[in-house]
This record gives structure tokens, sequence and C-alpha cells, in this order.
């Protein structure tokens, strides 16, 4: 995945884990952001996301993560929220981190309030 933009690996990630929402981390080091995607093992992945307590510290070592980024995709019968869910806003300030939200292909940036 060398050859595409940061953004980009963000964008196939989300695309490629439909139906389910997709899940990773933005990670800094030297200056560089990267994307470090993550497996989602919520119970219920179509409607959820939860990124496992190793690959918390697998990022970790990578470098500092500096946001964290998930996506609402599409069902069959509605398209995915474009805005941040109450369970997503309680978590943002639990973990105090912009959240980037992938949704019908675009990538927002919300900022923790």
């Amino acid at each position: 995945m060398q050859n595409i933009s940061f953004t980009e690996q963000i964008l196939y990630h989300a695309k490629r884990s439909e139906p389910h929402e997709s899940c990773g981390f933005v990670v800094s080091k030297g200056g560089e952001l990267r994307y470090f995607a993550c497996e989602n093992v919520a119970v219920d992945p179509i409607n959820h996301f939860e990124i496992s307590p190793d690959d918390w510290i697998r990022a970790e070592s990578v470098g500092e993560i500096v946001a964290v980024v998930h996506s609402h995709p599409d069902s069959e019968n509605e398209k995915g929220l474009p805005y941040l869910s109450t369970a997503d806003r309680e978590c943002q300030v639990r973990l105090n981190l912009p959240f980037w939200l992938v949704c019908s292909g675009k990538l927002q940036k919300f900022r923790p309030i």
C-alpha cells in the first residue's frame, strides 16, 4: 500500500471493510503521518467499531496516536451517518483525540470538544 496516498489508504480500508465499520489510527512518527489499519472486533461490527487492545499497543509502538479513524458505511436501506454518533462523541471525549470519519467515500475530521 505504499504507492497510494495516506488518505487513499484510509478510504480503501473503509471500502474493503464494508458492510462493517472500518477502524484504525492516524499515527505520527518523525513528523510523518501514517495510517494504521485495525480489525473491528465489535460484537456488532455493522453498527459499531471497537479496536482491540493489541492493536492499540501495536499502533503505539509505531508512533504517537494522533487520531482515531472509522467509517459509517451505507446499508441497503439507508446512507451512513455523515457525522459522529452519540457513542462516537462519548468515546472521543474520553480519549481526547480527533476522530476522522469516512462516509460516502469522503473523509471528515472532527476535533474533540
